[in-house]
């Protein structure tokens, strides 16, 4: 998971030190997960982050990601959806990188004209 600021949906930090702990220790597992592409493992770290913070666009993100490289592109696709439809400024709190898993995940499920309606932008960028 990216080192943004551990915050909740409005810009509260997460409600407890404790939990702001357990937050930091499902980053760090993901980061390692994902370094070792055990993608298993990355979105089980993810979902007890989205546990503790259910609305952190770059868990989100992260999340997703972790759910295309296992090739559960229909689940991914759900999560990439929750930030295109989130506000720009929700938006701009996840990776960078979430419009091209968006296209890229249309692509894993034939959608061909999702692909040039979020590949477009996604090049744009």
């Amino acid at each position: 998971m990216n080192k943004r600021k551990s915050t909740g949906a409005r810009g509260r930090p997460v409600a407890s030190p404790l939990q702001a702990r357990q937050f930091e220790q499902l980053a760090n597992a993901f980061r390692a997960a994902m370094a070792s592409r055990d993608y298993g493992a990355a979105c089980v770290a993810a979902q007890g982050a989205l546990k503790i913070l259910p609305q952190h666009m770059g868990v989100l993100s992260d999340y997703a990601l972790g759910l295309m490289r296992q090739q559960q592109y229909t689940q991914a696709h759900a999560v990439y959806l929750r930030i295109y439809n989130a506000p720009p400024s929700s938006q701009a709190q996840a990776s960078p990188t979430w419009l091209d898993g968006l296209a890229e995940v249309c692509g894993g499920l034939g959608l061909r004209a999702a692909i040039r309606r979020y590949g477009q932008p996604s090049l744009e960028r």
